[in-house]
Formats: structure tokens, sequence, C-alpha cells
């Protein structure tokens, strides 16, 4: 008998508002990403859906939250723009 220990210990979620430096995905574009930059520095969020990937704009600012799994790269998980009240969340 044997049995796998989840460790969630390391799973993390950010909230922050970010200017999109960069966009880029792989050769087969598998794996799209985006750069966004704060006060703290700059981090490189990857993104599931290429629709939402399509809509985001360089040099625009966002609000946007992700996660974090463990050693994984993190993921967004919700964007809008920054005082949208309309946006869904």
């Amino acid at each position: 008998s044997s049995f796998t220990f989840l460790d969630f210990s390391t799973d993390s979620s950010t909230t922050t508002i970010v200017q999109i430096i960069e966009k880029g995905h792989s050769d087969n574009f598998e794996d799209k990403w985006i750069i966004g930059e704060n006060v703290n520095g700059s981090s490189k969020i990857y993104i599931e859906e290429a629709m939402v990937w399509n809509l985001i704009e360089e040099n625009k600012e966002y609000f946007v939250s992700y996660h974090t799994f463990g050693d994984e790269e993190p993921i967004l998980v919700q964007i809008s723009f920054p005082g949208d009240e309309r946006s869904l969340r």
C-alpha cells in the first residue's frame, strides 16, 4: 500500500497591477506568456487560453491575478483593466 503526499505549502496567489512589457509564445504555440512589470520587478505569467493572449496588448496596464502551484510557472487566472467596474470577476 502506498500514498502520495501533496504539499500545498508552496502554492501562492498574487494580485497586482502590471504594465505588459512583452508577449511571447513557443514555436508550436502551446506555451503562451506575458511579462508584466510593476514596482516590485517583472513576472513571466503563463496563459492557458489563446483567445485571452490575443486580446492582451503590450504597453498597457492590467489588473491581474495569477496562481503558482509549487515549482510550476505562474498561471493567469484573472485579467481586467484597472478600475473597470463592469468587468466580470
